[in-house]
């Protein structure tokens, strides 16, 4: 006897597969964490300060309704930087026309979670196996666009959402550098480019243990890569600012820095975080060097994906400083 499923039978399978389908699509495709309820508490904690009548009141005011109130996420910021009511306090009494100027920027960043996932989406089509960070977008102390906790963005929103609306008539020349250039998807692109980097040189494990951080060398093409990659894939870069210079001075820069690594390889203070510090050069001009240290190893790789997969393992970055001290050596041989 020939079987068969009856006509209306065929279609209610048919449907119940379609739906089992769509649900593990839905189910698989990633989802943003975005916690922003630092910022309703950020800007909560600065209305009560009007009620505050003395230091010792504002003082008590903020670390109550701030800092207590941090998200868990938040709270690993805070630990990280160091962040206290007290520096709260003073950058309010600082730099008052600026943080009136900043609100609505800082506002509206609850509302980018859609361009976000856009942005991932742009990651997960370049990198396998990417798996989405959490961000958590927060106030700081105007010492941290962003930094990274394993699979978790920490961004200083007062940084990274500053644009060129802001009030900079009362800020140090350093935050006027910084403040205004870009917005909070090139600090979201940067650090989500260290939580794809990994590894470490294991031939350096002894110098590694000894001085408890990457080498000048390795770090500088850290930081460069992680602003090449975000440049080359989506047209974002957190230092824009510093381009010019690096270009106008770039021998001269090379020649320093060439000097640095051989005599100072584990000092920072002349190349990266080094904000409010250094004199008669930009800060941070390692990330310069780095980005075209990347730069020369991508252009001269035929594979370019393959070559931003090396980018991505702190290990081999003197296999990407071959290319790059080459190209420079040969442009600025006779320099100074």
């Amino acid at each position: 006897m020939k079987k068969y499923f009856p006509r209306s039978s065929s279609k209610s399978i048919f449907l119940v597969i379609l739906f089992l389908m769509l649900r593990v699509i839905l189910i698989a495709q990633p989802k943003l964490e975005l916690v922003t309820s630092d910022l309703n508490n950020y800007w909560n904690a600065y209305d009560q300060l009007k009620e505050a009548h003395s230091i010792a009141d504002s003082l008590h005011l903020f670390q109550k309704e701030y800092l207590d109130k941090a998200s868990p996420y938040f709270r690993k910021f805070i630990k990280q930087r160091n962040f206290t009511a007290k520096e709260y306090i003073e950058n309010i009494k600082r730099f008052p026309k600026f943080w009136k100027s900043i609100r609505p920027a800082l506002e509206n960043c609850k509302n980018q979670q859609q361009a976000i996932q856009k942005l991932y989406e742009g990651f997960h089509l370049q990198f396998k196996n990417f798996k989405y960070p959490a961000i958590c977008l927060a106030v700081g102390c105007l010492r941290s666009g962003g930094t990274t906790s394993k699979n978790l963005l920490l961004i200083g929103a007062e940084i990274a959402a500053a644009d060129s609306s802001i009030d900079k008539t009362e800020l140090t020349p350093y935050l006027k550098s910084i403040l205004g250039h870009n917005n909070i998807f090139s600090y979201i692109a940067h650090e989500t480019v260290h939580t794809l980097q990994t590894g470490f040189p294991i031939a350096e494990i002894g110098k590694l243990m000894r001085y408890k951080k990457l080498s000048l060398l390795n770090m500088t093409i850290v930081e460069g890569a992680a602003d090449y990659i975000t440049q080359t894939l989506f047209g974002l870069n957190i230092n824009t600012g510093i381009q010019n210079f690096g270009v106008e001075n770039q021998c001269i820069l090379w020649n320093r820095f060439a000097k640095s690594i051989q005599e100072k390889p584990f000092d920072y203070s002349d190349w990266l975080y080094n904000g409010g510090t250094v004199r008669n050069v930009p800060p941070d001009m390692g990330y310069y060097m780095g980005y075209k240290f990347a730069e020369a190893f991508c252009i001269n790789k035929k594979d370019s994906k393959k070559a931003m997969r090396i980018l991505l393992k702190r290990g081999r970055y003197k296999k990407v400083f071959r290319v790059g001290r080459k190209i420079f050596s040969e442009k600025c041989d006779g320099t100074k």
